[in-house]
């Protein structure tokens, strides 16, 4: 079978026709949902207060059943927005859905290293560092059980000695390809990680193929 173009977050409608897009759709009502095409599910820490969690729970649980919900996410902790003490506790709380339901998360991470520490030490499923821009010491940090991915963005076209250290170092068994907002190809995040990994851009896809093949509820 050949290799798909992977792009595992992004805002935007699916628009890849050589590849699998997998879109954050928010929290939707299940009763109106029309997409298709793989989405991920889940709380923004920018908009915490805007669900009761019995009704977050609710939508997410039924979310999760339909068979194009690949993912919970994107959540996780911004250290640059306020309610801090509120988003870790609805942080938690929605990892604590995504292992009761064994699925993956996609994480939003911002100044929050120490936190994510301790939630996710105890968290077995797949773990996606969206936009990851860190270390390659964070991401061991962060890799409890041998299940934590880091994907890559538009950070990796800015100059960054210790985002090009990370990805020269980090297995491309433990890496994905994204787009997030922004209307950069995916093909230009492939371009780049392949000639960062020195490796042909045809290996760079059927890995991170391979990647999501892996962890992804089918």
């Amino acid at each position: 079978m050949n290799s798909l173009l992977i792009n595992i977050h992004t805002h935007r409608k699916a628009r890849l026709f050589n590849g699998i897009e997998l879109r954050n759709a928010y929290v939707p009502d299940p009763s109106k949902m029309t997409i298709r095409y793989p989405i991920s599910v889940g709380l923004h820490p920018w908009f915490i207060t805007q669900f009761s969690k019995q009704v977050l729970r609710e939508r997410l649980i039924s979310l999760c059943q339909l068979p194009n919900c690949k993912a919970i996410g994107e959540i996780g902790l911004d250290n640059n927005y306020p309610n801090f003490s509120v988003q870790l506790a609805l942080f938690a709380w929605q990892v604590a859905i995504a292992k009761e339901l064994r699925m993956p998360v996609i994480i939003h991470q911002f100044k929050s290293h120490e936190n994510l520490q301790k939630i996710l030490r105890n968290f077995p499923e797949p773990i996606i560092l969206h936009g990851y821009n860190g270390s390659i010491e964070q991401w061991k940090q962060l890799n409890f059980f041998n299940n934590t991915y880091i994907s890559i963005g538009y950070n990796v076209l800015k100059p960054s000695k210790k985002l090009n250290n990370c990805i020269q170092a980090i297995p491309a068994n433990r890496l994905f390809a994204e787009t997030d907002q922004s209307n950069i190809k995916i093909e230009t995040i492939y371009e780049q990680l392949a000639l960062l990994k020195s490796e042909p851009i045809p290996l760079i896809v059927n890995q991170i193929h391979e990647n999501y093949n892996r962890i992804m509820p089918h």
